[in-house]
């Protein structure tokens, strides 16, 4: 007897596998929620650190930037003055960026929440057909967007706040002169 080698058996085996396999399901059941959370930290962080270079391009090539939000998107725009208008940014990482389908955008300019709407067309659109259409309003005398970086390095004081589908949060607000801080957090976790 001591010389005859001992195997599993059969009913040893599918125990094992059986809970390999519900281990694996609640792996797999937990998964989605870890990766939206993620998309919303990894959107969060990525909203800073645009706003921040916004900052400093406007700065540095003395010119007028805004950021229009919107519900699933937000895109910069550029102020021209020689022809009195704004355009829209189209190089990476200040034009147009859309957020991930579990993420929305709420903001509020100087204390006042703003109305996001459900389109994605812009009021600030540099093709002529929307101004001809819009007989209404004069050639430049559409509202700017609504948060601004001056060339001064002054911003509009602002709160924009990222929240994920699962009701998970991340504010962010502005003194007014370039400085972006996480609601909630402390100055070290910032810097």
């Amino acid at each position: 007897m001591l010389g005859q080698s001992r195997g599993f058996t059969l009913i040893e085996i599918l125990i094992v596998l059986f809970v390999i396999s519900v281990m694996t399901g609640l792996v797999v059941v937990t998964l989605p929620g870890f990766v939206q959370s993620n998309n919303l930290e990894r959107e969060a962080e990525r909203l800073k650190l645009v706003l921040e270079m916004a900052v400093e391009e406007a700065q540095v090539q003395s010119k007028e930037l805004a950021i229009q939000p919107a519900r699933d998107q937000y895109r910069f725009y550029v102020y021209d003055e020689l022809n009195q208008r704004w355009y829209e940014m189209n190089s990476p990482p200040l034009g147009l960026h859309r957020l991930p389908d579990d993420v929305n955008l709420n903001f509020s300019v100087e204390s006042k929440p703003f109305t996001l709407s459900l389109d994605n067309s812009s009021d600030f659109s540099d093709d002529e057909d929307s101004e001809s259409t819009s007989k209404g309003n004069s050639k430049g005398k559409k509202k700017p967007p609504p948060i601004l970086f001056l060339s001064s390095g002054e911003t509009t004081l602002f709160t924009i706040t990222l929240i994920s589908v699962h009701g998970d949060s991340r504010t962010l607000e502005t003194d007014g002169f370039g400085s972006f801080k996480w609601l909630g957090q402390s100055d070290e976790s910032d810097r």
